[in-house]
């Protein structure tokens, strides 16, 4: 008896029976894409009009600033190095200057000098949503069933404190104008050289060229306060310096002395030993004095380490 075997029987499984056609791509259907947008118009218009319609406002209702530049020249004394490259104590002290520049004093000078506290462009007197929020959520937890409990009575601020007085959310007025003056100035090395910009933005031409100068002004300032008080405290200590070692000076040369009076002169080392100690004293003490003296003068007249090379003028463009 022989058995048939049916041809299916000897496909491996896996395999599939027919060839296998790889899908092809559609072409591009230009004519689906223009149906697609002409039946969008009206949404596609409505999304260009509402952000049309956004920039034309925020055009409009934003006023143009302009700014204004003053450039500064630094007196880097030994700070350069050997072949005439920018070193890193230049580097270092350019950009230590940069930060005095636009630090809280210099900023809180200017502020006081121009009133900008009065000035809408600076002054912040709208209310803190999160503030607002924070003070409808601990009126929504006070209990009704108590009493309200009194405020407290607040003197009035002397005058000149009420910049120092806290204002909205905790927050004093001229913290509120500080942070927004710090925005609109820019601090920066011009290249490798020792010449620092002071660029300010204002909506008024004017006035960013007359706070311009007013930072370096009052850059300047800053920095003969800050030498004037370094040189007072090198003054004071070396004034004690002096005077102690005058002192030293004094009992060397009555050692000196007294020891050429004593009958026994025949010692001449401990002689030259004693000279010594007293001319070295007295070299030193020497020394210190003169030191005190120009530090003296410097602490009446301190000399800035910066000189105005470019005054700030008005710009003519935005």
């Amino acid at each position: 008896m022989t058995s048939h075997r049916s041809p299916l029987a000897t496909i491996p499984v896996g395999y599939p029976l027919t060839p296998h056609h790889p899908e092809r791509e559609r072409p591009l259907d230009l004519r689906r894409i223009f149906e697609f947008l002409i039946g969008s118009w009206l949404p596609i218009l409505g999304m260009a009009a509402v952000f049309g319609g956004a920039a034309a406002t925020y055009a409009l209702t934003t006023p143009p600033t302009y700014s204004s530049t003053t450039q500064l020249m630094l007196n880097l004394g030994q700070t350069r190095g050997p072949d005439g490259a920018s070193s890193i104590a230049e580097q270092a002290m350019m950009e230590g200057q940069i930060e005095v520049a636009q630090s809280n004093n210099v900023l809180a000078a200017v502020i006081r000098q121009h009133n900008l506290l009065e000035d809408p462009e600076f002054a912040d007197n709208s209310v803190s949503i999160v503030g607002g929020l924070r003070d409808l959520l601990a009126m929504a937890t006070v209990d009704p069933t108590q009493p309200a409990t009194p405020a407290p009575a607040v003197e009035a601020p002397a005058v000149g404190e009420e910049d120092a007085a806290p204002g909205l959310g905790g927050v004093r007025p001229q913290d509120r104008v500080m942070a927004r003056l710090r925005k609109q100035i820019w601090v920066r090395r011009v290249g490798q050289s020792p010449v620092i910009e002071i660029a300010v933005t204002s909506v008024d031409p004017v006035k960013a060229a007359t706070l311009a100068n007013a930072f370096a002004a009052n850059f300047i300032a800053h920095n003969i306060a800050m030498k004037s008080s370094a040189a007072r405290l090198s003054a004071n200590w070396l004034a004690e310096q002096v005077k102690a070692l005058q002192q030293k000076v004094f009992d060397a040369e009555r050692a000196v002395g007294a020891f050429r009076s004593s009958g026994a002169p025949t010692d001449q080392y401990k002689l030259a030993e004693l000279e010594a100690v007293a001319d070295t004293t007295r070299d030193l003490y020497k020394t210190y004095l003169q030191r005190a003296a120009e530090t003296r003068q410097q602490v009446s007249n301190p000399l800035s380490d910066a000189t105005v090379l470019s005054e700030a003028t008005v710009p003519i463009g935005k």
